[in-house]
C-alpha cells in the first residue's frame, strides 16, 4: 500500500477494447498494473472518459510521472 509520500509512475496502455485505461506502478522495475488495483487511488471518472483520466489528474498533482 501506499502512503502519501511515495511517488510513483503512470502511463495509458490500450485495453480489449482499444480504450486507454491508466496504469500505475509504484517503482521503475515494477510491472504496469491497471490502476484498478490501487483502490486507495482511484478517482471516479465522469461517464464518457478514459478509465483512470480523474486518477491521473489527481496523481499529476500529486508529483507522479507521467511516462
Amino acid at each position: 500500500m501506499l502512503n502519501s509520500s511515495n511517488v510513483g509512475q503512470m502511463t495509458w496502455k490500450p485495453n480489449n477494447l482499444n480504450l486507454g485505461i491508466l496504469h500505475l506502478r509504484n517503482h521503475p522495475l515494477e510491472a504496469w498494473r491497471p490502476y484498478t488495483e490501487f483502490p486507495e487511488l482511484i478517482k471516479a471518472d465522469p461517464v464518457g472518459f478514459s478509465h483512470g483520466y480523474v486518477t491521473f489528474l489527481d496523481l499529476l498533482k500529486k508529483k507522479w510521472q507521467h511516462i
